[in-house]
């Protein structure tokens, strides 16, 4: 076993979800954020904070790369080339718990509660 250093105590934070992402890097939704590994396998890796002060719970990695990240609060992120997006969910402040892909791109998102929506990218629209 690899014990792997990050900032605000990494280590020692409960861990949600792991994805493996683009460029063998690996992803941890955490009780304090989302981070990234960017050399899981390296002798000395190190996790980087990508999004702080969300419950990360629903991780997806999709085919072109982009990672999903659901919260514990009702937030979905998209996470494409290091760059951040916050994207509106329509069914309220319900724990986002899982992700899955989709037929054509879609974004399955399954909210405590709540059922199964689903997202699409290219339309920017919610069907339930």
């Amino acid at each position: 076993y690899q014990h792997i250093e990050g900032p605000d105590h990494f280590s020692d934070r409960m861990i949600r979800g792991l994805v493996a992402g683009p460029n063998g890097s690996l992803w941890a939704g955490c009780s304090t954020g989302l981070y990234r590994i960017d050399r899981p396998d390296s002798d000395r890796p190190e996790a980087v904070r990508v999004i702080a002060g969300s419950d990360i719970q629903g991780l997806y990695v999709a085919s072109d790369g982009i990672v999903w990240a659901g919260s514990t609060t009702g937030r979905l992120f998209r996470i494409e080339a290091n760059q951040v997006t916050n994207i509106e969910v329509p069914f309220g402040p319900a724990m986002v718990f899982s992700l899955a892909g989709g037929r054509n791109g879609d974004l399955l998102v399954g909210a405590f509660g709540k059922g199964v929506h689903r997202y699409s990218p290219k339309s920017v629209t919610w069907t339930q």
